[in-house]
């Protein structure tokens, strides 16, 4: 068995019309965590979350990590894309879930070194089932 890492996790899976509401909430409530439990890596799931990222990356001196999908990066929005890119390149990793994605981010100046691809997927071959989808009603 691996080692473990003790880890907390910020998230939001309500309606994105709040999502205002939860960036505060989010920067905060990062904040207590980093300095309760002494968190020395924090990780973003989301793109649009990299201007918060790099505002804790400063305040905390603390090594922060995001991952980006597709829209994360090519939303085609000037304002966006003035702003996203510029501070996913100020982080400290970046993770692609795709050559595509890589490509993306290439495209947008972020750095090559910062960025790793890490796909998001399973083989479908490995976890095959010897049930019929009749059974797997039951």
């Amino acid at each position: 068995m691996g080692k473990q890492i003790f880890t907390k996790k910020i998230v939001w899976g309500k309606s994105q019309k709040w999502l205002p509401y939860f960036i505060p909430k989010a920067f905060l409530q990062g904040i207590y965590y980093i300095y309760k439990y002494n968190i020395t890596n924090i990780h973003f799931g989301d793109g649009l979350l990299a201007p918060l990222a790099v505002a804790l990356k400063i305040i905390t001196r603390k090594k922060v990590s995001i991952t980006i999908c597709g829209l994360d990066i090519t939303y085609k929005n000037k304002i966006y894309q003035l702003i996203i890119p510029r501070c996913v390149n100020k982080l400290d990793k970046v993770i692609c879930i795709s050559s595509a994605t890589l490509e993306e981010c290439l495209k947008r100046g972020i750095s090559k070194e910062l960025c790793t691809v890490i796909p998001c997927g399973v083989y479908p071959s490995n976890f095959k089932l010897n049930a019929t989808r009749d059974n797997l009603n039951d």
